[in-house]
């Protein structure tokens, strides 16, 4: 990376933190902040607490839109088979273990739960979980349960943050743990960049929700720096 390009980066992003416009993209600090008041994998109705933790009152989008319905599913097999979901997720969240293995199983467990569904629902019409993007949504469940470590993941935005960068090394395929680096570094820079941190703060004075040091501040960055991409979480 360039520093002289980041700096560039770093003085527009300050800039927008200023306006009004600035307040609309703050309530995935919302999500993150519901999400660890309300998670826990030892809660007798599973399917009850994924709801609870899954709220945001100013928009669903991450969990739902048109044709995109994970958290639907999350709460069906969440009813039907709550053993095998604590099992996903305790291994997803087993930092001892590989990024990219976690990941991978991940989105594995999510076909097995579909195929078994079907095996037990003849003729049913279900032929989607929502989880098959595999890295971007499990990013989310990373992002919400580990706010210093990780946030959302988009390929195509994280090769176009790092050609904005200068960066010649550009991935041509999924590298989510050299993304994760990458934006824990650039937290390092972040938090250097007084002016920037004083206008994120003032800004988020009007977030009732938010978490301490959460690397969402990177991610909002990197969107602002990329924005010509469609916005959608």
């Amino acid at each position: 990376m360039q520093v002289k390009k980041l700096k560039e980066l770093f003085a527009q992003y300050t800039a927008f933190l200023q306006t009004e416009a600035a307040q609309t993209y703050t309530h995935l600090w919302e999500t993150q902040s519901n999400f660890l008041a309300h998670w826990d994998l030892e809660e007798r109705d599973l399917a009850e607490m994924f709801d609870r933790s899954l709220q945001n009152d100013r928009t669903q989008r991450i969990w739902n839109r048109q044709a995109y319905e994970p958290k639907r599913i999350l709460l069906l097999f969440a009813e039907l088979f709550p053993d095998f979901l604590i099992q996903m997720f305790n291994d997803l969240y087993n930092e001892e273990k590989s990024m990219e293995s976690r990941v991978q199983r991940f989105g594995f467990y999510w076909e097995q739960l579909l195929v078994e569904y079907r095996e037990q629902n003849k003729g049913t019409k279900l032929n989607e979980h929502y989880h098959n993007d595999g890295y971007e949504i499990t990013s989310y469940y990373l992002t919400f349960r580990y706010p210093e470590q990780y946030i959302p993941y988009q390929m195509e935005r994280f090769q176009l943050f790092l050609k904005k960068v200068g960066s010649h090394d550009i991935p041509l395929a999924h590298d989510i743990e050299r993304y994760f680096k990458v934006m824990r570094t650039i937290k390092k820079l972040v938090v250097k960049e007084e002016s920037l941190l004083e206008a994120h703060y003032k800004r988020m004075q009007k977030v009732e929700h938010q978490v301490p040091d959460s690397l969402l501040l990177v991610f909002d960055f990197v969107w602002y720096s990329t924005r010509e991409l469609p916005y959608y979480f």
